[in-house]
């Protein structure tokens, strides 16, 4: 046990002392000191003094601190842009919302609402609780309640959730409702299609009007190659 105390210490002392290409700068006070690195990082500088250059230190500090503070500058100011827009979020601290988001007046954003890259919400809408959209357009009045979505497209007055899974390429038509535990991918639904509960239906083209009753699965692969519904 004294061995491996004594080489665990060495290897933290070698680690701590490593020399590496300067790090960035830590003194907002005195920015001058540490503009004249070679490098395209700044040397470490904490309060007017260089701290150790090391790889440990400057990974750490950088990954630990410098990255979440900067997203989180980033997340607020998103935020506050969405609410003086009109947009309404009951608790704006549990809604993550990425700088490529764009989402209409009088939508609701509740606590737990994830959206990410270039998502569009139409106006009026309900997103959440615990909801993710990633790249999705989704039109006016349309709740999403519990559910993800990826890369499709919800058309206006559409009921999703809770826990329905949107996978990408779906175009969901004007008025469907799409219940808990339904899947779909790469699929379109026309409109006014309805799907209560447990149902998947993948590469799928489906007319108006349509209701899939409980349990219905779309079964389009042979082992070989997929056709579409």
């Amino acid at each position: 046990r004294t061995v491996r105390l004594l080489r665990t210490v060495r290897c933290l002392f070698r680690l701590l002392s490593r020399e590496m290409s300067p790090g960035f700068c830590l003194d907002e006070k005195n920015p001058a000191k540490c503009q004249n690195s070679p490098s395209k990082f700044q040397p470490v500088c904490y309060n007017g003094c260089e701290l150790p250059q090391n790889r440990w230190f400057c990974r750490t500090y950088f990954e630990k601190c410098e990255v979440p503070a900067m997203e989180q500058d980033a997340l607020e100011q998103k935020r506050a842009a969405l609410l003086a827009a009109g947009v309404l979020m009951m608790d704006p601290s549990a809604v993550y919302v990425e700088a490529g988001v764009t989402v209409g007046a009088g939508t609701l954003l509740l606590p737990g609402t994830i959206l990410r890259g270039n998502t569009v919400i139409g106006e009026h809408c309900e997103i959440g609780p615990n909801t993710m959209l990633t790249d999705c357009t989704v039109e006016d009045n349309v709740t999403i309640n519990a559910s993800q979505c990826e890369d499709s497209r919800i058309c206006k007055n559409c009921q999703i959730g809770p826990y329905t899974h949107i996978r990408p390429h779906c175009v969901v038509g004007e008025g469907s409702k799409i219940g808990a535990f339904v899947q779909l991918k790469n699929c379109n639904l026309g409109e006014g299609t309805k799907m209560a509960h447990l149902t998947y239906v993948g590469d799928s083209d489906v007319g108006e009007r349509v209701n899939f009753g409980c349990g219905v699965v779309t079964v389009n692969y042979d082992g070989n190659q997929k056709s579409r519904t």
